[in-house]
């Protein structure tokens, strides 16, 4: 669990391109504002995925993929494979 826990200790700063790109994303209807916010963010990071329970599998923004959290009340195979790096 402590492994785990370390993935997620840092804090990226979202810059004006993220921003734009989010506003586009937003605009278009692709993602909400907030979800394209953090794909975008996530991009800039350097991240190629993203794991998420509420936006659509495959879905991609910034150079980063969405992967599903769950497969029915499973954690799915995809995100497992993220996590354990």
């Amino acid at each position: 669990m402590e492994k785990l826990l370390t993935l997620f200790t840092s804090a990226v700063a979202a810059c004006e391109a993220a921003l734009a790109a989010a506003m586009r994303a937003s605009a278009a209807r692709r993602f909400s504002f907030w979800d394209a916010m953090l794909l975008a963010a996530a991009g800039e990071a350097g991240c190629a995925a993203i794991v998420s329970e509420d936006m659509a599998r495959g879905a991609e923004l910034a150079g980063v993929r969405v992967v599903p959290a769950f497969d029915g009340s499973d954690p799915h195979a995809d995100a497992l494979a993220l996590l354990a790096g």
